[in-house]
């Protein structure tokens, strides 16, 4: 599909909304789909090409437009429990903090800890792969 040809700028939100939709359901990429496996293309091995990206989450994402201000993820945590991001932020400094030393060697819970005081040295930073392993933790307790 030539994409230029949708350049002109939605009269509103809910088309916005529905343009985005519409572009993530759309393969981006031409060619053939990812081999699974991590199959080399001249392997003596018959590979079954597996589903795309695209293919393989369509409909079961959505695409969600979310505030510019660092907390992304705990607003996306937050659009499936129904909790505001800035409370589940609350909940996972500690959590990180306070639970630290279970990790299995040094180098991870040396990971929690920065986590935890980067997140509550400024409201606006970033939550990484720890705070979403946190966060599942705690919903699993």
């Amino acid at each position: 599909a030539d994409r230029t040809a949708e350049a002109t700028a939605p009269s509103n939100e809910a088309e916005e909304a529905a343009k985005l939709a519409r572009d993530a359901a759309e393969p981006s990429h031409e060619g053939p789909a990812a081999r699974r496996g991590g199959a080399e293309t001249d392997s003596d091995h018959d590979t079954e090409p597996g589903p795309s990206v695209e293919e393989h989450f369509r409909g079961m994402l959505a695409i969600k437009k979310m505030s510019g201000d660092g907390n992304c993820l705990f607003h996306a945590l937050g659009e499936n429990t129904g909790e505001s991001g800035a409370c589940l932020r609350a909940l996972i400094i500690p959590y990180l903090r306070e639970n630290a030393e279970a990790e299995e060697d040094e180098e991870q819970v040396q990971a929690w800890l920065q986590e935890s005081q980067y997140l509550q040295s400024d409201p606006g930073h970033w939550g990484g792969d720890t705070a979403i392993i946190s966060f599942t933790r705690i919903r699993r307790e």
